[in-house]
């Protein structure tokens, strides 16, 4: 006897995706720049209905939804996918940082490269703005061992770019590479005598 088979239930709607808030590219340039002022004036602007004159120099104590939802989304215009957290630490803005973790803005979130707000620092902020590293991978807790798309912790990403002071604030903070990229790591590092001490942070082969 034939049976009819059954059909799949119809997939559900997919949920539209919600545009940025309006203020979104005001709040990605000023975390770029470091503009703690404007940032300020922004994200209080947009927790509360207060006049520019009467917002305070600090993020707010409870950011509302909308707030959390701008710090934490990609700018589409980046060719990185950063949020506003990445652009400032991809420039050592230690106090644009400090600011946005305050207000939600959340130092794990992969751009659209996978990479966190410590790995575009580790590559980037170099000299005295890989300072923000130190904020990041201590006081803010970021995860020192994240991976981006291509694989790399943020202590690859420090080697690679040479910034071998950030490299030392990562391992301190436990961060280490991983055995498959050790490789690639040993080959783009010219300097033997500033690698060689990270060769104790390579992770064992993954099975």
């Amino acid at each position: 006897m034939s049976t009819t088979p059954r059909r799949a239930p119809p997939p559900p709607p997919s949920t539209p995706r919600q545009p940025p808030p309006a203020f979104c590219p005001a709040l990605w340039d000023a975390a770029s720049r470091g503009d703690v002022e404007t940032l300020s004036s922004l994200l209080g602007l947009a927790s509360s209905s207060s006049s520019p004159a009467s917002v305070s120099a600090s993020a707010p104590a409870s950011p509302s939804a909308e707030v959390k939802r701008a710090i934490n989304v990609g700018n589409p215009a980046d060719p990185a996918g950063d949020a506003a957290i990445h652009a400032a630490s991809r420039r050592g803005h230690i106090a644009a940082v400090e600011l946005l973790h305050g207000a939600g803005a959340n130092a794990d979130r992969p751009n659209g490269e996978g990479q966190t707000a410590l790995h575009v620092a580790a590559a980037w902020a170099k000299g005295p703005r890989s300072l923000v590293v130190d904020l990041l991978a201590g006081k803010l807790g970021a995860d020192a061992n994240a991976r981006d798309a291509g694989g790399r912790t943020p202590l690859c990403c420090a080697l690679v770019a040479g910034n071998f002071r950030a490299a030392k604030a990562i391992a301190a903070a436990g961060g280490l590479i991983p055995h498959a990229m050790w490789k690639v790591v040993s080959e783009a590092v010219s300097d033997r005598g500033q690698l060689n001490p990270f060769k104790s942070y390579v992770t064992a082969p993954e099975v």
